[in-house]
């Protein structure tokens, strides 16, 4: 027995170094120090973290980028080896952000986040598997991806505003305790895709706003004993208007539900219902609360027969009309209210099935207003043609009451506000060219303007410069054919001068007064730009590089041109290597013994009447010595 004891203690220990070593062997090290603000993949975001304070902060503009799930990928989490062993406790996401993309913050232990109000959208599993958020702040986010708060078990409450339209697929899914789920209104347009709320078994009831949209298994339900199907809680409690989408759905999958007549309602909203037999004899009651004391117009239209009360919160009935749809276009209950009481409208069906539209508005239209900045790059609409009708779809029309209130109405051309017609005027005809293209919309007898602002968008063309002429570039506009020129380039020929003298020796001395006519001077392209007059003097065009120097008794001389002066100089040439083969000696001399005395200078030989005497004899010969001991003529000669 002490032996199996002393076996067990053993293993025991084995297994407790066992983990303790794992641990400390494959635990990720926490961050400990400070990053800076560093660009995350390729967009206009940043991230920094503050170790101290154990605070990441994603700063910046626009969309976050989306990351995989694994790590060492080019584009993981930055913060993946340090996400979830406490080096991080808060989360800052400033103000800028519009979207957070997939996986953006995946599995990670931090329930202390801050969102933006200027965050749209969250992509798919971005807080994912990540336990410690309990609640968030989503503001005015509007739209929600697949999986983006799948298995974060921590969550126990959420509120959707009434600017998301879209829940993604099982978005919520797997939250074990979350138990809470509110709308920002009760008529926000919203869908809820499939198994946005699947196995959420603590979440008993739900509110569904009237225009939500269920796709299957959008609520309610959790996997069924048999793989691959589902069955729904019987504890959960659908709560929804009786003609609604989330009331059918909750009929279609025999739900226990409570029928909701009761609709909390702000001024603006603008609302359908329809009546079947089986909601024939239902009211529908919408709550209104005034934030000021004004007048208001709570309109009645549509297709069927119906009753409206008007009443305060004691019960006392203010107005009550009634609406038939054969002699009446709509129904209209004008009242003033006092700010911040509550009041009641109550409208029955008179019998009769159909649709009716509701819409709740202060009086008094004090103007209308759209704000609508459109601006293009030329090259996104190279033929000029650009679909206005379908640009301007749902851009907001604002009317402005008289008592501040601004009702913003998707416009849509023919459509009608409150019995005021908009429309498109169709100035442009869907062409439009670079600069401002103005066009208008019309709301009733009121006729509002907008801009399409095209930007010139170039295409250059590069014309290098030649010896004559000098580059430039073109810049034509791919729409409207505007053009520039820019980036002038002188041409690669210019005008340079100098002297051509005789060279005294190796080391570049030149000989006074033995200037040297009818030299030829050509440019790098071999051509013939110039001769020396009786002077030496030349005036080369179109020379670039350099400059070649012929002599007639010695090699051709290369002389480099810069930018820095026009004037090259004196420029000293070897005489005297009669025959051309690279070296000044006997051979020279024998050719130069033969043409002492008088000599016919108009073959340009007087380069070798060294001292300007007339005559050709050895004194003239007694500059070439200094040139026998140097071997064979080269460019180093001239260095």
């Amino acid at each position: 027995m002490k032996k199996l004891f002393s076996l067990l203690i053993g293993i025991a220990m084995f297994i407790a170094v066992f983990c303790c070593f794992s641990v400390s062997a494959f635990a990720a090290p926490s961050q400990v120090t400070d990053v800076e603000k560093t660009q995350l993949l390729s967009s206009k975001t940043y991230y920094s973290f503050d170790a101290s304070a154990k605070t990441l902060t994603i700063s910046g503009e626009g969309a976050a980028p989306s990351f995989s799930a694994g790590q060492n990928l080019p584009d993981s989490q930055p913060w993946y080896k340090w996400k979830k062993d406490g080096s991080i406790e808060h989360i800052v996401v400033e103000e800028g952000i519009t979207s957070l993309g997939n996986y953006f913050f995946h599995d990670m232990t931090v329930g202390d986040i801050r969102l933006p109000s200027t965050l749209k959208s969250i992509g798919s599993y971005c807080f994912a598997n990540s336990p410690e958020i309990e609640t968030l702040n989503l503001q005015n986010i509007t739209s929600i991806s697949n999986y983006a708060f799948y298995m974060c078990y921590g969550l126990k409450e959420i509120n959707i505003p009434s600017t998301v339209t879209y829940i993604g697929k099982s978005a919520f899914a797997s939250c074990r305790i979350l138990n809470h789920v509110t709308f920002g209104n009760q008529y926000m347009d919203v869908t809820i895709d499939e198994k946005a709320f699947f196995k959420c078994p603590e979440l008993r009831e739900m509110y569904v706003p009237f225009n939500a949209k269920l796709r299957n298994y959008s609520v309610g339900f959790v996997e069924g004993d048999k793989v691959g199907t589902v069955e729904y809680y019987k504890e959960f409690t659908m709560n929804a208007f009786a003609d609604s989408a989330a009331y059918a759905y909750a009929q279609k999958y025999l739900m226990s539900r409570n029928t909701l007549d009761e609709m909390v309602i702000q001024q603006g909203v603008n609302l359908d219902r329809k009546y079947f037999s089986d909601n024939l004899n239902d009211s529908m009651i919408f709550v209104f609360t005034p934030e000021q004391s004004a007048s208001y117009s709570f309109c009645l239209s549509g297709s069927i027969k119906a009753e409206c009360v008007l009443t305060d919160s004691n019960g006392t009935v203010l107005k009550q009309v009634t609406y038939n749809p054969l002699t009446d276009s709509k129904c209209e209950i004008n009242s003033e209210f006092i700010g911040g009481n509550t009041y009641y409208y109550t409208v029955s069906s008179l019998g009769t099935m159909g649709e009716f539209n509701i819409s709740l508005l202060p009086m008094g239209i004090d103007r209308i207003e759209i704000d609508w900045n459109f601006n293009f790059k030329a090259d996104v609409l190279p033929d000029g043609k650009l679909d206005v009708a379908r640009l301007i779809k749902g851009r907001s029309v604002d009317f402005v009451f008289s008592d501040g209130f601004v009702y913003s109405f998707p416009f849509e051309d023919g459509a009608e506000y409150n019995g005021i017609k908009i429309s498109y005027s169709n100035k442009l005809n869907s062409s439009v060219t670079c600069g401002e293209n103005k066009d208008s919309i019309v709301v009733g007898d009121t006729e509002l303007p907008f801009i399409i602002n095209i930007e010139h968008s170039y295409v250059s063309e590069i014309t290098e410069p030649t010896i004559t002429n000098g580059g430039y570039t073109r810049h034509t506009c791919v729409l409207c054919g505007d053009s520039y020129t820019s980036d002038y380039t002188q041409q690669l020929g210019r005008t340079v001068y100098g002297y051509v003298k005789v060279m005294a020796n190796p080391e570049g001395d030149l000989l006074e007064n033995s200037n040297i006519s009818d030299i030829n001077i050509y440019n790098n392209e071999g051509k013939l730009v110039a001769v020396t007059d009786k002077e030496g003097f030349f005036v080369a065009e179109y020379a670039y590089d350099f400059i070649e120097v012929e002599s007639y008794a010695g090699p051709n001389r290369k002389i480099a041109i810069d930018s820095t002066s026009e004037n090259l100089g004196d420029i000293g040439i070897v005489f005297c290597d009669f025959n051309e083969d690279g070296y000044v000696n006997a051979k020279d001399f024998s050719l130069f013994n033969s043409a002492c005395g008088d000599y016919d200078f108009t073959y340009g030989y007087d380069c070798v009447d060294v001292n300007k005497d007339g005559t050709i004899d050895f004194e003239d010969w007694s500059y070439a010595k200094s040139y026998f001991t140097y071997g064979k003529l080269d460019e180093s000669i001239y260095n």
